[in-house]
């Protein structure tokens, strides 16, 4: 007996939204490799999350920039990282990723670093 589509059940909506979360909890549970690289993922966006929050309004509140000139800063900043991404892609792919990831993390630390001596608008863009 044939059934027409109506009779089909469709997988309801928590089911269709929950399926990418249940495979990355397996995935997330296979090794002790993969738990410990989610959960330093984890810390990582959390701290990263805070810090852009709590930079953002240190530069407005303690700093007198505008909302909108700090935007502007970090979407300026955000997009040469992405091109940055892209050419460090390139170069790794060409030699071994441990020194372009060593480098990158140098140059993360000094704009970092840089970021705490922000003293007008002049030094927030060179700092970005």
């Amino acid at each position: 007996m044939q059934k027409n589509a109506r009779d089909r059940r469709r997988p309801s909506l928590g089911a269709m939204l929950a399926a990418p979360y249940a495979s990355a909890a397996a995935t997330l549970t296979a090794s002790p490799a993969m738990r410990t690289l989610g959960l330093l993922t984890g810390v990582n966006a959390l701290g990263n999350g805070l810090f852009a929050t709590i930079g953002i309004l240190f530069y407005t509140q303690h700093l007198g920039f505008s909302v909108s000139f700090v935007s502007a800063g970090l979407v300026a900043a955000t997009l040469l990282a992405i091109g940055g991404d892209l050419i460090s892609g390139r170069f790794s792919d060409a030699s071994s990723p441990k020194p372009v990831l060593l480098a990158g993390l140098v140059l993360s630390a000094i704009a970092t670093a840089l970021l705490l001596v922000v003293w007008d608008q002049v030094s927030f863009v060179v700092a970005l």
